[in-house]
This record gives C-alpha cells, sequence and structure tokens, in this order.
C-alpha cells in the first residue's frame, strides 16, 4: 500500500522525483511559502511534497504574483510622478495667471489690472446711442371729425402757401459768365424774381 509520500499534492500523480514543501529553490524561497501566496485559501501541510512539473507551473505563478506587487509600485511612483508634474504646470500656470490679465469678451491680455480695466471702459462699456423707430402705424395724420377731408387739403394748401413765400424770397445765385467779379451780380440778387439784369421784362 502507497503512502502519501508517494503523491505530488498538486497534481496528485504518484511520482518518483518529488520535493517537500520546506525545501527552497534556487532563489532560497520555500515551496510552502509559494503555495502559500499563490493560493493562501488552502492549508499546506509541511509534510506535503510536490513534483518537479508542479514546481515549474509554481514558479511561473509564484512569478507572475511577484510582477503583478511589483508592477503596483510602479505604478504608485508613476502616479506619483504625474502629480508632481501636475501640481508643478499648475503652480507654473498660477505663476503666469498672476501676471496677465484676460479680458473675457474679447481674450485681450494685459499685464496690469489698470490696463484692463480701461480697456473694459473705453472699448466694451461704450453706450450706443439708442435710436427709436417709429412705425408708420403709430404715427396717425391729423383729422377733424367734422372737416374730414377738407381740413387734409387745407393743410396740403397752407405747406404750398409756405413753398411759395420761400421761393418768392429766394436770391438768384446764377449769374451769366460774361459778368466779370461780384459787383456785376448783386442788382439781380437785391431786385428779385421777374427782373433780368435790373429790368422787367
Amino acid at each position: 500500500m502507497s503512502s502519501l509520500d508517494e503523491f505530488c499534492c498538486i497534481c496528485v500523480k504518484k511520482c518518483s522525483n518529488l520535493e517537500n514543501l520546506n525545501d527552497a529553490d534556487g532563489e532560497n524561497v520555500k515551496y510552502h511559502y509559494k503555495l502559500s501566496t499563490c493560493v493562501p485559501e488552502l492549508k499546506w501541510l509541511d509534510d506535503y511534497n510536490i513534483c518537479t512539473n508542479c514546481v515549474e507551473r509554481l514558479n511561473s505563478a509564484y512569478d507572475f504574483i511577484q510582477d503583478c506587487i511589483k508592477s503596483e509600485e510602479l505604478r504608485k511612483q508613476q502616479i506619483k510622478r504625474l502629480d508632481d508634474e501636475k501640481l508643478t504646470c499648475f503652480l507654473k500656470d498660477s505663476y503666469i495667471s498672476e501676471n496677465i490679465f484676460i479680458c473675457n469678451m474679447c481674450k485681450k491680455e494685459f499685464k496690469l489690472k489698470r490696463s484692463l480695466k480701461l480697456h473694459i471702459t473705453r472699448i466694451h462699456n461704450r453706450k450706443e446711442p439708442k435710436l427709436e423707430i417709429i412705425k408708420e402705424s403709430k404715427v396717425k395724420p391729423e383729422t377733424d371729425d367734422y372737416i374730414g377731408k377738407d381740413k387734409v387739403i387745407s393743410n396740403i394748401n397752407e405747406v404750398k402757401d409756405e413753398t411759395e413765400h420761400l421761393d418768392s424770397n429766394e436770391t438768384n445765385d446764377n449769374y451769366d459768365e460774361n459778368y466779370s467779379s461780384d459787383d456785376d451780380v448783386k442788382p439781380n440778387a437785391t431786385l428779385g424774381r421777374g427782373t433780368i439784369n435790373g429790368k422787367h421784362p
């Protein structure tokens, strides 16, 4: 009858070349420790043995776990380095932003705060004159309920009379090319309409 000492605790095969779990590998790490690291849920007894094939597989699994642990340390260092770089960039940007003032409306940059204020006052706070546009529908002609059209016609006649009155007071600025000076033109200007060279037609 065979005993457990003749079987591998992993593959459960009978083997002639077995190593005890308390034995250490070439790097002086015990197989028991490697198994406990890879599969901590199971209880690994000291009198268990392991075959050479399973030792190779155990070494690969253990090395993989060690690589994962090392990579976690490297990631932490990398994250810390990136955080430090971000902080450096932030501080640099803060220093620059303390020395530059930017207009929110046109994005123009100023070295002095008072220059920015002056820019905003002169350029962006100009008050445009408000123009009121009156629609035709709002302008009502003056009408009299009792007179009606006669009131409008009388207004037109008043405008006509005023125009004729202005025409009669106009001076004749046109003069013949034969005149040699402004003195020759004065009599025409003072006589008004209806005269030619100071004479009535």
